[in-house]
């Protein structure tokens, strides 16, 4: 009974860790995304345009699973 009360605090820490961690990792795709958006509107739109979109609408996805996973496993 002990074990778990001592481990609750960690667990709680843990999920503060990954929730800024997800934080600052969707701020930084965000401006990949913006920069993309802005190339698109200036019309200097390259093959690598869609490409950042494609990749940060992953990530975006995966970061989601991987939190949801964590906080299922409170």
């Amino acid at each position: 009974m002990a074990n778990t009360l001592q481990n609750q605090p960690r667990a709680t820490d843990n999920l503060e860790v990954i929730d800024c961690l997800f934080h600052e990792i969707q701020n930084n795709l965000q401006v990949i995304r913006m920069e993309a958006e802005l190339s698109v509107i200036e019309q200097i739109t390259t093959p690598g345009s869609q490409c950042a979109f494609d990749a940060t609408e992953k990530i975006k996805g995966l970061l989601e699973e991987v939190r949801t996973w964590f906080l299922l496993r409170r």
